[in-house]
Order: C-alpha cells, then structure tokens, then sequence
C-alpha cells in the first residue's frame, strides 16, 4: 500500500451531482457539457464530477433573495423562457 500517495478525491456520476444540486440529469448534463461544471471525461461517454469541483460551483452561484417571485425582475425574466 502507498503510504505517500495523495489521496485520491472520490468521483461523482451525473445523476449523483442532479441529485445533490435537485435538478434533473439533462439539467447536469447541460451543464457539464456548457463547462460551467468542470468534469473528466473517460472514453467517449462516461464524465465524472470531482467533488471539490461541485463544492466550487456551489458556492459561486449567486445567492437567491427571498422566497417566490418577490423580485419582479426575476419574475419578468422567468416568463420570458
């Protein structure tokens, strides 16, 4: 056993980072593939999610004021899509 190696960071599947963040597979996929999440990629298909990686991502991600659509910007935004 190698007692000087550096530990090696578990790896996160796609449906285990949808799960944490509460949203759907297609919505990680997308942002995999946007390079807003970073991700390895092995072989042609399979991606893995460092989890250092999803912890960087979260904690960057603006924070939300409020509950429901009190900000009529936002509310004016989310119509729009």
């Amino acid at each position: 056993m190698l007692t000087d190696a550096p530990q090696i960071q578990p790896l996160l599947k796609a449906g285990e980072v949808a799960e944490i963040l509460k949203i759907s597979r297609t919505q990680a996929y997308r942002l995999l593939a946007s390079g807003e999440l970073p991700c390895l990629r092995f072989g042609g298909k399979t991606v893995r999610i460092r989890r250092a990686d999803l912890e960087r991502f979260i904690t960057g991600q603006p924070k939300v004021q409020g509950i429901g659509f009190e900000n009529q910007q936002f509310h004016k935004e989310y119509q729009g899509r």
